[in-house]
């Protein structure tokens, strides 16, 4: 395979990946918001899937498009911190709105440094910064402000981010399918 052609694969199948996330986010944050009102266990299940699912797709889509190890390595991070939390909020019987937030926010805060340190890695628009922000002032908000509270006010602000995150990933999937987009990074060392 060319090196174009290579780039030109990465582009699609990192578009794909966002596209899936994005949808994800979106529909995870529409059903937290509508249903706002369920129980920690029922939230913490449904975080737990969300969040397990964006990270297998992380994974994968870091396994499949990124040929380069030292840009797959903050992928592969988001994709472990994601799994590790969903797996946790899923698996944990009788879990409190407390320590929901306590995971929630553990989250929050690990993959969105990891997105800031992709951001700064010019792996991203403007759309990857400001999801970064979104995460780790969600993740703050959760564990820092919102442990003592219940399940209703943790599910609007994981709710009201996932919507928002979700729009930045659908965007930003879409700046990806234009015609002139080009990647700010190379799929494949020069020559390969």
């Amino acid at each position: 395979m060319t090196h174009e052609g290579a780039v030109a694969e990465h582009a699609m199948t990192g578009r794909r990946v966002m596209l899936l996330r994005g949808i994800a986010a979106v529909g995870f944050g529409v059903m937290a918001l509508l249903l706002y009102g369920l129980s920690a266990r029922t939230l913490a299940v449904v975080f737990g899937v969300y969040v397990a699912a964006s990270g297998v797709g992380v994974l994968v889509g870091a396994g499949r498009w990124l040929d380069d190890g030292a840009a797959r390595g903050p992928y592969i991070l988001l994709g472990l911190i994601s799994v590790m939390a969903g797996v946790t909020a899923f698996a944990w019987p009788d879990i409190t709105p407390a320590e929901l937030a306590a995971v929630v926010g553990v989250w929050a805060l690990g993959t969105g440094a990891v997105d800031a340190w992709l951001a700064a890695g010019g792996r991203g628009r403007w759309t990857a910064p400001l999801a970064g922000v979104l995460l780790a002032v969600a993740g703050a908000m959760v564990f820092l402000l919102l442990s003592r509270a219940g399940g209703a006010a943790i599910a609007l602000v994981i709710g009201a981010y996932s919507v928002l995150t979700g729009m930045l990933l659908l965007a930003e999937a879409r700046r990806r399918q234009q015609p002139d987009y080009q990647p700010r990074h190379r799929a494949v060392p020069a020559g390969g």
